[in-house]
């Protein structure tokens, strides 16, 4: 062990993410007024999809010149992705104890209660400390994923903003906000009313910090020119006739050598984490299998545990790895749900069996569900033999890898990067208009 308490492997690798210099930012701040400053803000949500996504458009703008800092909710998250890009970061703002609900949340707005937006006091420390960030960093624009206390912020303070992201983390214009739990009976007043008790917590810190615009925004408002970061068909509340879709933003982790052994008849790649309801039948079936040779990310897995459950025909890897080589030759793809990887997946044709962990989750399994092109593990039965049944059911019924190829045919003129150009263009456009 190191003198610092860390491994030599860990230090050094801290040592190259870790470049930047403190004297960096407060320069880069003050160039010249002909460099737009944009922030990106990422104030809910977990995992690596809002920054990885994010990453993707800030090393973008600043390669067209444009100054880029980040506002984040984890900031250890941001120093494994935005570290060794010498982007510079912020806490976000939030509340310290959060709202508990008797229910879980039936849409957004209950969402948002849960997070402080019931609680004047919370929301108004919340608003001002965004203020203050924007007051010390004076950014043209705003890019907010999955922040809303930062677009109401930047709304109060006149400074252009673009609402950016996946599923419900970007609310429907329209209110009451619609239930994401469409397999319960949720009452439209409960829905009304917790709209109501978020529109009415926005008046009230709208006047404590004197806006003076003609109207307080309503959350419906504040979302109105989002950019929808997915397919229409990926859309958890169904089609959006005036969506702003603009395609799947991925990461491209860094390429790992990788290679089918060819000892089991059927090649299976999952991604999913340790937690995951049903992991460790998955796991099982997946290691007592003479039928599938399987390649598995498992992020966080420790050490241990990825020695004990490996095999010859079972390849762990415990972070994120590029899939992109071996995914076409794939028989199956076993995933959570999220939706960057079904979306990489259906575009290579590849069916799925989707083992969701939460309800955002769920309702985008849904939507590939309806497609024909996936089979749903649900959590009452994970059982070990379930998951091989699904898995062979996958495999010997020909519609789901037909259903899933006419996805990648119907979106094979899909260009990566072209997600990545519309974002940097929206920015652009808000800026000239200010």
């Amino acid at each position: 062990m190191h003198p610092s308490g860390l491994s030599r492997d860990i230090e050094l690798s801290l040592q190259e993410k870790t470049s930047i210099q403190p004297h960096i930012f407060i320069a880069n701040i003050r160039e010249a007024q002909t460099v737009s400053r944009i922030l990106i803000a990422w104030e809910l949500g977990g995992n690596y999809g809002h920054l990885a996504r994010c990453l993707r458009v800030a090393l973008a703008l600043r390669d067209r010149g444009h100054n880029v800092a980040f506002v984040v909710r984890d900031p250890r998250t941001a120093a494994e992705i935005l570290g060794k890009h010498s982007f510079v970061y912020f806490q976000a703002p939030h509340v310290a104890t959060p709202t508990r609900l008797a229910n879980p949340p039936a849409n957004f707005s209950e969402i948002l209660i849960g997070k402080g937006y019931a609680d004047q006091w919370a929301l108004l420390g919340m608003t001002r400390a965004w203020q203050a960030l924007f007051q010390f960093f004076r950014p043209d624009v705003v890019l907010a994923d999955h922040a809303p206390t930062a677009l109401f912020a930047a709304h109060i303070m006149s400074i252009p903003a673009i609402p950016i992201g996946i599923g419900l983390a970007v609310p429907m214009p329209v209110s009451p906000q619609p239930s994401i739990r469409p397999w319960e009976p949720v009452p439209e007043t409960r829905l009304i009313h917790a709209d109501r008790t978020v529109n009415t917590c926005l008046e009230a810190v709208a006047a404590a910090v004197g806006f003076k615009g003609k109207r307080v925004p309503t959350l419906a408002d504040l979302y109105a020119n989002a950019l929808l970061a997915f397919f229409p068909e990926f859309d958890h509340h169904g089609f959006r006739p005036n969506g702003k879709y603009i395609g799947p933003i991925f990461s491209f982790p860094p390429p790992t050598p990788l290679k089918w052994h060819g000892n089991r008849p059927h090649r299976v790649i999952a991604y999913l984490r340790s937690e995951t309801r049903g992991f460790t039948s998955l796991m099982q079936a997946l290691r007592n299998s003479e039928s599938f040779e399987t390649i598995i990310m498992v992020p966080g897995l420790g050490e241990s545990n990825t020695k004990q459950l490996s095999a010859p025909h079972l390849q762990i890897f415990r972070d994120t790895i590029s899939i992109e080589d071996i995914l076409p030759k794939a028989d199956v793809m076993i995933s959570q749900g999220g939706v960057g990887t079904m979306a990489q997946t259906l575009l290579k044709g590849v069916p799925m069996l989707l083992m969701p962990h939460h309800v955002e989750q769920y309702l985008a399994a849904q939507r590939i569900n309806e497609l024909g092109a996936s089979i749903i593990c649900e959590p009452v039965d994970r059982s070990s033999e379930k998951i091989t049944a699904l898995l062979e059911a996958l495999i010997q019924t020909k519609s789901y890898r037909d259903n899933a190829n006419d996805f990648a045919q119907a979106h094979a003129g899909f260009d990566l990067n072209e997600p990545v150009f519309a974002t940097v263009a929206a920015l652009e456009a808000k800026i000239r208009r200010r």
